[in-house]
This record gives structure tokens, C-alpha cells and sequence, in this order.
């Protein structure tokens, strides 16, 4: 167990076992059924896991949980450009629903961002921040330019970015989004567990 301090519980599984991320007022409650999770728990198994203690609004994921370092990372050799975040103002209002949102990305943010550019607007993006020496990418693509290898291109652009200033890379995706797993895979990130965000109430 380790203190979260959002209003919710992570369950992060790998092979050696899990850690449970969750509000100090919920340890003791939840303490008792760490040591029984599965590796492929999803998201019905983390529900039956949490709702005994306290009520649940929805869990999110899971999600591939992969890291990269210069032993493993095989970049590609494709033009990308860091740029401004504010140039992203385009890209944000191309994405569809609460694509923009869920992608992590932001016109505001002071963190590196690199774009490929066709007509000098972004069709692809990434940004990283830093946490605890560890570069976490978010990444979002036009839709009507997806499919073309610009997703991977600013995410191998962001990684090398991430290596040379010696940090750990992180990436998640949603298990689901085979597309975006397979491009973490491709760039040489090795699934080192998976997640699941339990919201509640």
C-alpha cells in the first residue's frame, strides 16, 4: 500500500505482486485483500475488490504500463519539430468528444512538446512532464491524419528528448487501444505491469 493523494484508489499489478495506491483513511479496510491480487485483474475484480470499503463510481482501464531506457528504445528517424504549446490550439479542436481531455496534453503547459507539422499545423503531438526522475508522454493525433506513423514519430521524438536528459520513460494506454500499445512495443517499451484507476464517489 502507498498514500494517493487523489480521490480515488490505483491498482498497479505486476509479476512480483501488486501496489495499491489509496487515501490513508482507507489502508487498514483495503489491507487485508492486497495480497490477493491477480496480475489479470480487470475492471469487475478491482470493483468486487473495493466496494466492500467504500462506494465506487467507475474504474478506469486497465492499462498497458510499459518503461523504455536507452538499452531498449528503438527511435525512428522521421522530421519532427518541437514547438510552442500554444500552437496546439488546432490540434485540440480537431479532437473529437473528451479525446482532448483524456490525452493529456494542454496549450498552457510549460513542458517540451514536439508536433510533425503538414501546412504548418500540428497533426500529431506529444508532451512529457517529470515526475520523480521518470518522463511521462502524452500524446494525441489528428483524426483525419491517424494511421500515417506521425503518433509514433512524436512519441520516439519525446523518448530521445526524455533519454538524453537521463530520465526513466513511462507510457500508458489503455489495454484496449491495441494501436497505441503496439506503438509503445514498437518503440522498444516492455509492459512491465498493468493499471486500473477505481473513482469513487
Amino acid at each position: 500500500m502507498t498514500e494517493w493523494d487523489r480521490h480515488g484508489i490505483e491498482i498497479l499489478c505486476c509479476e512480483g505482486g501488486a501496489v495499491v495506491g489509496a487515501p490513508p483513511a482507507l489502508f487498514e479496510a483495503l489491507r487485508e485483500n492486497v495480497d490477493r491480487i491477480p496480475f489479470d485483474i480487470g475492471r469487475e475484480g478491482a470493483r468486487a475488490l473495493v466496494e466492500p470499503v467504500v462506494a465506487v463510481d467507475d474504474v478506469l482501464g486497465p492499462q498497458f504500463v510499459g518503461y523504455c531506457d536507452e538499452t531498449t528504445f528503438d527511435p525512428v528517424d522521421r522530421e519532427v519539430q518541437r514547438i510552442e504549446p500554444q500552437r496546439l490550439d488546432w490540434l485540440r479542436d480537431a479532437c473529437p468528444g473528451g479525446e482532448w481531455e483524456r490525452s493529456g496534453l494542454s496549450v498552457d503547459a510549460d513542458v517540451p512538446t514536439f508536433a510533425v507539422l503538414r501546412a504548418d499545423r500540428p497533426v500529431a503531438a506529444v508532451q512529457y512532464g517529470v515526475v520523480d526522475g521518470v518522463a511521462k508522454p502524452a500524446v494525441a493525433s489528428h483524426p483525419a491524419h491517424r494511421g500515417e506513423g506521425h503518433a509514433k514519430a512524436v512519441v520516439s521524438a519525446a523518448t530521445a528528448h526524455a533519454l538524453d536528459r537521463e530520465h526513466l520513460v513511462e507510457y500508458r494506454t489503455v489495454e484496449r487501444w491495441t494501436a497505441s500499445v503496439a506503438l509503445a512495443e514498437r518503440l522498444g517499451f516492455e509492459r512491465v505491469g498493468r493499471s486500473l484507476l477505481v473513482e469513487l464517489e
